[in-house]
């Protein structure tokens, strides 16, 4: 499955729980990524235009295929806050054979509404 699926794991940083949540919903919708974790309560030190800053943070965590890199970051232009937003990517090298089966299976249905 590996061979045709090219997994990825990306991170997104966000200010506030309901952008992260907004943005998941509709990647997950879409069918963008096969799963979307937030995890609360990270702390960022960076300089921002020449200055340290030091702010609380969340990250939205995504499992998805490496196609659909392009399409995820024209949801993230047009719904992320941040002038220059973080989202960064990596090659899943290997797993659950079943989870990616699960994923590649969710990654080529057709988007539509789910309930929850």
């Amino acid at each position: 499955m590996l061979n045709t699926l090219k997994p990825i794991i990306a991170y997104v940083s966000l200010p506030e729980y309901e952008i992260a949540k907004k943005i998941a919903t509709i990647l997950v919708q879409k069918r963008l990524v096969a799963c979307a974790k937030i995890i609360n309560n990270i702390e960022s030190f960076y300089i921002w235009e020449d200055k340290l800053n030091i702010d609380k943070e969340l990250y939205l965590i995504l499992k998805t295929s490496e196609e659909k890199v392009n399409e995820i970051k024209s949801v993230l232009d047009s719904n992320h806050p941040y002038k220059v937003y973080e989202f960064i990517y990596f090659d899943v090298k290997g797993g659950n054979e079943k989870y990616f089966e699960w994923m590649s299976q969710v990654l080529k249905e057709a988007p539509k509404k789910l309930d929850h």
